[in-house]
């Protein structure tokens, strides 16, 4: 069993051949594939896909990156799409320390709130094992 935690499929970069690409990952063996939204429409996305896919599963989050743009309504949000059937984790959150961050360490006000939501959904915080699949 292969399961890529942590893909992008939401990301416009696969639209040409998002299919073909989850194609070939099927044929090399990976039996589930996480696709980890990073701002609401690309968890709305991922969400979507989990839909269509049998084989692809969701986490949705805020990432760092995007933690200037989270407003009133994000968590509210989130919480709604979390409730999804192949949403397996809230996530893409964890402080990015690299250069290229512009968030540093004012994401640690976000992953405090993702966790404390997660955790009021009674779900676990990233690492959750999926709840609608058979992976264990």
């Amino acid at each position: 069993m292969a399961i890529d935690s942590h893909a992008h499929l939401e990301m416009k970069e696969f639209d040409n051949d998002r299919e073909a690409v989850i194609a070939r990952a099927e044929a090399a063996g990976v039996t589930a594939i996480i696709t980890v939204g990073t701002t609401i429409p690309d968890c709305e996305k991922a969400v979507l896909l989990a839909a269509l896919y049998p084989v692809v599963y969701a986490a949705v989050g805020i990432h760092p990156h995007e933690a200037k743009e989270i407003g009133a309504g994000t968590y509210s949000t989130l919480r709604r799409i979390a409730r999804e059937d192949k949403v397996v984790a809230i996530g893409e959150i964890g402080l990015d320390f690299s250069a290229s961050s512009p968030a540093g360490l004012g994401a640690a006000a976000t992953d405090s709130e993702h966790c404390r939501r997660a955790q009021r959904a009674a779900e676990p915080p990233p690492t959750a094992r999926p709840r609608s699949c058979s992976i264990t």
